[in-house]
């Protein structure tokens, strides 16, 4: 049975990898929220770097499949193929996404994501499946959203609704923080914007299910934190300032190329010009969040976000990112 073989295979995966947390659409089903049974495993890693990640889903890979897993350094999947099944089973994880241990629950020897993850991953997912509708294919995208929609109702009916009430802002906004790696690497503008734009209310009113209404009525009683929606579209802003601005004048002056980043470290030549213009940068940002802290303890976060390896300038641009998240108005 493929349930059984799912299983075994995420158990044999967190036997080996204590970081390893199966997250999506099997856990609804191993808890009976869902009656279909997904043919995919989705893995999430605890707060790992990028690149351990990668390194352990690597050695995942080379365990279970002998086909070239889909890789970039912050997406990947590979594909398990058994006798007896006619499709499958994919093994896949979004690396530069996280999860916080407080979302982690045992289920039957399983690490899985709680409850209150859950809620918040699927309300995330319809507003960034409803960010994509206009760009890709908008019956695909509309099928997402209804099974996102449909799988929600179903955990929140399992619970006889009385989850609702644990479906605020700050819940949505630490999932947006657990994603925010990814989300600044595949997206233009963030999807939190949709949670108070008429669009996508009037969107859910026009799909007219019974669901769909229970949705758009969970979703107009969340008490909406504007600041906070205006901060994170500000973090976006900051991101394009310094992809537009900062690494495109490296390039033209040949201190830097795109295609040697890795997810959000950058990797830049290092000579005095580019060092004052980065420590500017920095400097700049904080005073722009309002962050005033000790020199001693700005000077510290400095040596963190760029160190200096081969000649080169390595700038984690994600660990200011976290200090501005942290820290910043």
């Amino acid at each position: 049975m493929k349930k059984n073989k799912i299983v075994k295979i995420v158990k044999s995966i967190q036997s080996r990898y204590s970081s390893a947390v199966l997250q999506g659409s099997f856990v609804f089903f191993l808890k009976q929220y869902i009656t279909r049974i997904p043919n995919d495993i989705d893995i999430l890693f605890t707060n790992n770097s990028l690149k351990i990640k990668n390194k352990i889903f690597r050695k995942i890979k080379q365990r279970f499949s002998n086909f070239d897993p889909f890789d970039t350094e912050c997406k990947s999947h590979f594909e398990i193929c058994t006798k007896n099944d006619k499709d499958p089973i994919i093994v896949e994880s979004i690396l530069a996404k996280t999860i916080k241990k407080k979302y982690i629950e045992d289920y039957k020897g399983i690490k899985i994501t709680n409850d209150c993850y859950l809620i918040s991953s699927k309300i995330c997912q319809i507003l960034s499946n409803f960010y994509l509708y206009d760009y890709l294919n908008k019956k695909a995208r509309e099928f997402k959203i209804n099974n996102a929609i449909n799988d929600l109702c179903s955990l929140l009916e399992k619970h006889n609704d009385k989850l609702n009430k644990s479906i605020n802002f700050s819940l949505i906004l630490d999932n947006i923080e657990m994603n925010l790696y990814y989300d600044l690497l595949a997206t233009k503008y963030h999807y939190i914007n949709y949670l108070n734009d008429p669009k996508f209310l009037s969107f859910l009113k026009e799909i007219n299910t019974n669901n769909s209404l229970k949705i758009l009525k969970i979703i107009n009683n969340i008490k909406i934190n504007i600041h906070k929606i205006e901060f994170i579209n500000k973090i976006f802003k900051t991101r394009d300032y310094f992809m537009n601005e900062i690494l495109y004048k490296f390039q033209l002056l040949k201190k830097f190329r795109f295609d040697k980043n890795y997810g959000l470290t950058f990797y830049i030549k290092h000579d005095l010009l580019a060092l004052n213009q980065l420590i500017q940068f920095i400097r700049n940002e904080f005073k722009e969040y309002q962050i005033d802290f000790h020199n001693s303890i700005i000077a510290k976060w400095i040596n963190q976000i760029m160190q200096y390896k081969d000649n080169k300038i390595e700038f984690d641009f994600y660990k200011l990112i976290k200090i501005l998240f942290k820290y910043g108005k």
